[in-house]
């Protein structure tokens, strides 16, 4: 089957596996469901969903009327329907009182960190440093943490 090797192609790159492992156990690995399997679900789930036909699949029975029905077009008219009375753009309901962000930053050859602190939306405390040039960025970022903390 073209399509089985096709997938195995792929499965092989995904796990890493040798070449001489079967397609089957590749797909055990990956959790891919055998491609005649797909092929019988969606053959099922077009007769039974597109066109409202009973199914049987090894003792399975699928009846069309168990399956959710499509919902009717919409009578509102596209143009007629207003958006902005059915959309509203509420802001969090419970905002945090306090708020502290960090950042740490190395451009060029200068590193940096900083940490401010919002309560009520109001900035009422801010701390920066300069560090040496050789610091890293994860060195930065701890640093405002850690002085965050404190």
């Amino acid at each position: 089957m073209l399509l089985n090797s096709i997938l195995r192609k792929f499965l092989l790159n995904i796990t890493g596996a040798c070449s001489t492992t079967p397609t089957a156990s590749l797909q055990v690995i990956e959790g891919f469901t055998p491609l005649h399997i797909k092929a019988q679900m969606e053959s099922i789930l077009v007769r039974v969903s597109g066109l409202s036909r009973d199914c049987n699949w090894e003792g399975s029975s699928f009846s069309y009327q168990d399956f959710q029905q499509p919902n009717p077009p919409l009578i509102i008219h596209p143009a007629n329907f207003d958006l902005e009375d059915r959309v509203s753009i509420v802001s969090d309901p419970h905002p945090p009182a306090e708020a502290i962000y960090t950042d740490g930053s190395h451009l060029e050859s200068e590193t940096g960190c900083a940490f401010c602190v919002i309560h009520n939306n109001v900035q009422i405390h801010q701390w920066t440093a300069k560090l040496c040039p050789h610091n890293t960025v994860f060195q930065a970022e701890t640093l405002a943490i850690k002085e965050a903390i404190n």
